[in-house]
Order: structure tokens, then sequence, then C-alpha cells
């Protein structure tokens, strides 16, 4: 499973942004996004049971991985495999972009069928 975190956020999105850390100082619409953030940080408790029933998440953000970590460092998130969509085109290939190019909050479901293929199935998160 592949959930595209929202960060940066959506530009209409002005609740506020952490008021501490490496994302303090950073401008809102660069930021992440509140509501993805307060569900990655439920995730990250649950993750070590996920994966020891065979299940694998992994976030990808738009912003480069230096803030995407920096930020996480901040947060505590110690089991959460989070990549950087920043060079290349994962997140309009996969729905993590709307049709207007801002984020949208979704998940990314690839089925293994019995003979090996992969199936994508795309799907709002919300």
């Amino acid at each position: 499973m592949i959930y595209h975190y929202m960060f940066p956020r959506h530009s209409a999105d002005e609740r506020p942004g952490p008021a501490a850390g490496a994302m303090a100082n950073v401008p809102l619409a660069e930021g992440p996004c509140p509501s993805c953030t307060a569900l990655i940080d439920m995730w990250d408790g649950t993750m070590p049971h996920l994966e020891g029933l065979g299940g694998n998440l992994v976030v990808v953000a738009r912003a480069p991985i230096a803030r995407v970590a920096a930020f996480a460092h901040d947060q505590g998130w110690k089991h959460t495999r989070l990549v950087s969509a920043a060079n290349n085109n994962l997140s309009p290939d996969y729905g993590g972009d709307g049709p207007d190019g801002e984020p949208v909050p979704i998940m990314t479901v690839f089925k293994r069928w019995p003979d090996g293929r992969h199936q994508a199935a795309l799907g709002p998160a919300n």
C-alpha cells in the first residue's frame, strides 16, 4: 500500500503549521497536512503489527526527502517508511495529485495475484 502524504499540503489549507521543529519556519504552503500527519502518527505505532500480518505500507510525499525525514524525526516516527516523490512522477501517475495538480489524500493498494501479476487499485483515503 502507498499512502500519498499531502506534504506539501493543499494550497487552500490555512490551518496552522507546526509551531516547533524543522517545519516551524517553512512557509505554510510547503509544510505537511495536519490531517495526514495525524493519520501517520496513529499508523506509526501500529506498523509493526501490520507488517507482522504481511502488510506493507509506505508513505510518499512530494516534499524533498531531507524535509520529510526532518519532520518525521520531530514527530518521533520510528516505524513508518517514508519516501519522496519530489523528483519523479509517482504522485500524478498513481492519483496522489488531483486534476488541478493539488495533492489529494489517497491510498494506492496493490494486489498480487497467485500467478504473480500485480494490480493497482486507487481510492480516496478518507
